[in-house]
């Protein structure tokens, strides 16, 4: 038994779109990227140690040898999800199998643009998909590439949030240590298995190893050793569900020196020791549990991306105002941002607006000189009133 699921791909291109209505959708895993998109409704995405509400308008990333599911949290919901064989991309992108990305970057305004251009290509995309002239002319193969690309430059996250259990966002300017973090992460998820070093990593990227642990504890946001603790746990969910292997070899194969260690760090992430884990869990997996959804014709890709643009007033964003939409009315688009950092004295405007616009009221905060945000969601029917008070 396994919980590996083999995407089948058309001999034309290495691409495959679902748009499913979701009831049940077990725990499993693949070796492609997978890019989910919610276009109605709201749904719970498990993914690996984390668990992420996301609701109409919000893109996620599965990453190859992720284990993730999905939980329905509305009556309905329309979710896409682009499955992409990598192998076909290596020789453009030689490190994307091992990359990693978030799209969790909803309250930074500078990478608006980026966010809104993921999107419209994620929808031209399924659309180009219902049309066999895109496929045979290779369009599609270039369009995916666009995406890979946009992944690749504006979208890769190494800051971990151990607290919350999750990658965060956290842009860098600097492209060349970008790059050289992307390289070491890589690196370690390759050889996780294997005795790593800090001088094995500064070796690989040519640097001194003091050098590369003051970049790691800056870009990553963890030291060296417990980033590396970290991938090992996490690349050993899938042994712990889908086998009956001891701990104490899983421990010893994905590269612990004992198995106490192993169940400590275990713990520290996933929340359960691996025996409690493999227990309660291995029923949430294709090995024990059918999955239930409703697929949508290919043909009707065109039309579900249509009536998504059509009405994407589902998901309010509150963020900083960005130079280039200074002049924006309130109400001139779906998105609205407000900016209070001088004062408020519109805040009345602003919630009453807020609250008479579609069904969910997203709000990020973003405090001034830090690189934390707070995120709130809510349904806008269980909102009585809503009130910003300035503290003296």
């Amino acid at each position: 038994m396994s919980m590996f699921e083999k995407i089948q791909y058309d001999k034309e291109i290495p691409l495959k779109i679902r748009i499913l209505d979701i009831e049940v959708y077990p725990w499993r895993y693949h070796s492609d990227l997978t890019i989910v998109f919610v276009m109605e409704g709201e749904i719970c995405l498990k993914l690996s140690f984390s668990h992420y509400t996301l609701v109409k308008g919000d893109v996620h990333i599965v990453h190859s040898g992720d284990v993730y599911g999905f939980e329905k949290l509305s009556s309905s919901n329309k979710v896409m999800l682009i499955h992409v064989d990598l192998t076909a991309f290596k020789e453009y992108f030689p490190r994307i199998d091992m990359e990693l990305f978030t799209t969790k970057i909803a309250a930074d305004p500078s990478k608006y643009r980026e966010q809104k251009l993921l999107k419209r290509k994620l929808l031209d995309m399924a659309t180009g998909y219902s049309k066999k002239q895109m496929v045979t002319s290779g369009m599609l193969f270039r369009e995916t590439m666009d995406v890979l690309g946009l992944l690749h430059e504006h979208f890769q996250s190494f800051v971990l949030n151990q607290e919350r259990r999750e990658l965060m966002y956290k842009r860098s300017y600097d492209e060349m240590q970008t790059e050289r973090i992307s390289a070491i992460v890589s690196y370690i998820y390759e050889h996780y298995d294997s005795k790593l070093s800090l001088t094995d990593i500064a070796g690989y990227v040519n640097l001194d190893k003091y050098y590369v642990s003051h970049l790691f504890q800056k870009y990553v946001g963890e030291n060296f050793r417990r980033f590396v603790s970290m991938v090992r746990v996490e690349l050993s969910e899938v042994r712990i569900l889908e086998t009956d292997d001891s701990i104490s070899q899983i421990a010893a194969d994905v590269g612990f020196s004992n198995s106490k260690y192993f169940a400590d760090n275990f713990k520290m992430w996933f929340g359960y020791t691996p025996n409690e884990y493999r227990n309660n869990f291995r029923c949430m997996t294709i090995m024990e549990h059918d999955t239930d959804v409703d697929e949508y014709d290919v043909d009707m890709f065109e039309e579900c991306a249509k009536s998504y643009v059509g009405n994407d007033n589902g998901k309010i964003e509150s963020t900083a105002m960005s130079s280039d939409c200074e002049n924006d009315d309130l109400l001139s688009s779906h998105r609205n941002t407000y900016d209070l950092k001088d004062g408020f004295k519109e805040t009345d405007k602003i919630i009453e607006n807020l609250c008479t616009l579609g069904q969910v009221l997203e709000i990020e905060i973003m405090p001034a000189n830090s690189d934390f945000k707070y995120k709130l969601k809510l349904d806008t029917a269980s909102i009585e009133s809503i009130r910003i008070m300035s503290k003296e």
